[in-house]
């Protein structure tokens, strides 16, 4: 995959191409067929068309016969039709109208019509004269032609080109539907702010966390949804019976099943509360932008113990590594929507580094996507022994890296103890997240009575063992079979506060107008991070308060007061109206407010499940808010979704949500802050100085 993590980085390529491409018009020698077929590639206009392949010299065409392909005389009603789904912004699958792909053959000199794609089915398209292409297989480098008598061959250079008229006959390529029709908006309001949500937390990229294999199923897949929704057993083992990780969240042991097939049936996945599944396909997420959805913190990921716990691993451990891998599957998610939508900036899905940028894409109607990091040892500074395994230098080298890879918010702390501070404990840090304490650091969580009631959480002295022969039981079997400490009664917080690395991490972060979230710390140490922000007058992020540890009323309005956000956390449709009151009385009148939802979706937390008695239901069809767009039930292959009987099982059905909020009490005024939340994300984060 081909990451591109700064804008500016991809343009000089382009102009160069486009340069050679201005030189070539007109040109018609030999030798300047190489330059012509590095110019900027005009195929990428051809996404997701239907089309004939016809030799430009002789006329044939290519038609399907059996499990090869044989060529006709001319275009005719026979001629085989080809969709062309893009791979990436380089290459084509070529998609039968029988359901075949055309691939390059074992023997590497001919074609095949193969019925699964595969990395011999992906073409590149090269632009030759006007309006025609040379078609090279992207396996071996080999070039398509027609032979002597019209045979269909592979060379090792190009001597065939082709024309790509208009076909009637195809098969659609196989995908999920949006289920929703319709434009959605774009444009400023008259007061010049942009109108639409925000989503404060969510985890597009988490498929690549925990090694690679802990979440099945990806975002995308460059040969489509057959293999980006495939079979899990192939991560969890057969029923499922080696997600141990996934069954240790769901149901507190390690052990379990599920059943395993994806595309198409998908019998038992996604669910709401699935984990291990993959639940933010871009299909979904586009279905959420169409209605409303205009900006999203995209939050990579790390923590090396629980990784270290997965059984099956396809990447090393190491945090800062996976927050790589994450961002470069960011930008080659953005270069694929791209690819579906015509070429370079042609989709709807852009990837930001400044609230100007972010507000131009928002104002064309696209959706802007923050990217931030959530992780344990944010550059790699974790402590073991109260030693930090980091210094200022290590801290400043992180922190230039990953602004240039495009990060622009990050997590001082995650679930457990660093270098800059106790991480907030919560129900999970009663015992599975203190066992992993222990090797992570070398110590259990140290506690300390809780500044403000209804905070923190009630850690065991004593427990009882953990079935199951795999590696998460042994692990926190091993761990309590150590020194664990007596806790007296709870509730406990966590008793290490801000450390002096912390103090300078929050310093210098400030100072490039990164955007600081507050959720998992320890209550000591996010009041004096709070005590910090507000000396220096700069604004503060709650991306998903009460995730990892309660954050109390005082804190959010010291949040408030400093034009910082606040979100609550997945909730129920029916409960978001209370959390816009509750914010409402903190809000500052010095501050424009909205309140974003926050999904937390791919971050090993569940999502809101199916509407309670009471609960708003909702009918099918639907229109968004603003009226533009009119939602079906969404169907991924042969399954269709409903809310009202299962809630938010992917990303997508958050369209529901969005409707449902409409339909509660007070849902008008709930939506009202809702649509407000992407202006509110925008001010907050131009008060951080970037512009």
């Amino acid at each position: 995959m081909n990451g591109h993590p700064l804008n500016h980085r991809r343009r000089a390529p382009l102009l160069v191409a486009l340069l050679m491409l201005l030189a070539s018009v007109g040109c018609s020698e030999p030798g300047d067929r190489e330059t012509r077929l590095t110019a900027l590639n005009p195929a990428t206009k051809l996404a997701n068309r239907c089309v004939v392949l016809q030799a430009s010299d002789t006329g044939h065409s290519l038609s399907r016969s059996g499990s090869s392909y044989r060529t006709e005389s001319a275009v005719v009603d026979g001629a085989t039709g080809f969709w062309l789904r893009p791979t990436d912004l380089e290459g084509f699958l070529l998609f039968d109208a029988e359901g075949g792909y055309l691939s390059t053959a074992s023997d590497g000199e001919s074609v095949v019509a193969q019925e699964t794609a595969g990395p011999e089915s992906q073409w590149r398209l090269q632009a030759a004269d006007a309006g025609r292409f040379v078609i090279q297989s992207r396996h071996n480098e080999r070039w398509l032609v027609m032979g002597s008598q019209g045979e269909l061959q592979l060379s090792t250079t190009p001597g065939s080109d082709f024309q790509l008229p208009e076909a009637t006959r195809c098969l659609p390529f196989p995908e999920a539907e949006l289920g929703a029709s319709g434009q959605p908006f774009s444009g400023l309001q008259s007061d010049g702010s942009v109108f639409g949500i925000a989503d404060a937390h969510t985890h597009i990229s988490a498929y690549q966390r925990l090694g690679g294999r802990f979440i099945h199923g990806d975002a995308f897949h460059p040969l489509g949804v057959e293999h980006a929704l495939s079979d899990c057993s192939e991560n969890h083992g057969p029923e499922g019976s080696t997600d141990f990780v996934g069954h240790f969240v769901r149901d507190g042991l390690p052990l379990g099943s599920h059943e395993t097939p994806g595309w198409p049936d998908f019998p038992g996945w996604p669910a709401h509360d699935t984990y291990s599944h993959q639940q933010t396909y871009y299909i979904w997420v586009k279905r959420a932008w169409m209605a409303g959805l205009r900006l999203l913190v995209n939050h990579t990921s790390g923590d090396e113990q629980l990784c270290m716990l997965n059984p099956i691993r396809d990447t090393n451990c190491d945090e800062m590594d996976q927050v790589r891998r994450q961002v470069a599957g960011m930008y080659a998610l953005q270069d694929y929507i791209d690819a579906q939508n015509g070429g370079p900036g042609e989709g709807w899905f852009r990837i930001v580094t400044a609230p100007g940028q972010a507000r131009a894409v928002i104002e064309q109607g696209k959706l802007a996507v923050i990217l931030g990091i959530e992780a344990s040892k944010l550059f790699n500074c974790g402590e073991f022994l109260d030693a930090p395994e980091c210094g200022t230098a290590e801290i400043d080298a992180g922190i230039d890296e990953f602004y240039d890879l495009g990060i622009r918010s990050v997590f001082l702390a995650h679930w457990f103890d660093n270098a800059f501070g106790g991480a907030g404990l919560f129900d999970q840090s009663e015992l599975t997240l203190n066992a992993l304490n222990k090797p992570e650091t070398g110590h259990y969580y140290r506690v300390e009575d809780c500044p403000e009631p209804d905070m923190g959480a009630n850690l065991e002295s004593f427990v009882t063992p953990v079935e199951g022969d795999n590696p998460i039981a042994q692990a926190i079997n091993e761990a309590f079979l150590l020194a664990v400490p007596s806790y007296p009664p709870g509730p406990h917080c966590n008793a290490k506060g801000l450390t002096e690395l912390g103090d300078y991490v929050v310093r210098q972060l400030a100072a490039r107008g990164m955007i600081i979230e507050t959720d998992h710390l320890g209550a000591k140490m996010k009041n004096r991070v709070l005590d910090i922000v507000e000396e220096l007058d700069y604004p503060v992020v709650s991306g998903h308060y009460h995730a990892g540890g309660i954050s109390s009323p005082s804190q959010h309005r010291r949040i408030l007061a400093l034009g910082g956000i606040a979100a609550p956390i997945k909730p129920r449709a029916d409960d978001y109206p209370a959390h816009v009151r509750d914010l409402e009385t903190l809000r500052s009148p010095q501050h424009y407010f909205g309140v974003p939802m926050s999904t937390d979706s791919g971050g090993i937390a569940s999502l809101p499940g199916v509407p309670r008695e009471d609960d708003v239901k909702i009918s099918y069809p639907f229109r968004s808010h603003d009226g533009k767009v009119v939602f079906e039930r969404q169907v991924t292959g042969n399954r269709s979704f409903d809310y009202n009987a299962e809630g938010i099982a992917h990303y997508g059905l958050f369209a529901e949500w969005i409707h449902a909020v409409g339909l509660t009490e007070d849902g008008d005024n709930a939506l009202k802050q809702l649509f407000r939340s992407a202006e509110a994300y925008l001010r907050m984060w131009e008060r951080t100085g970037q512009k």
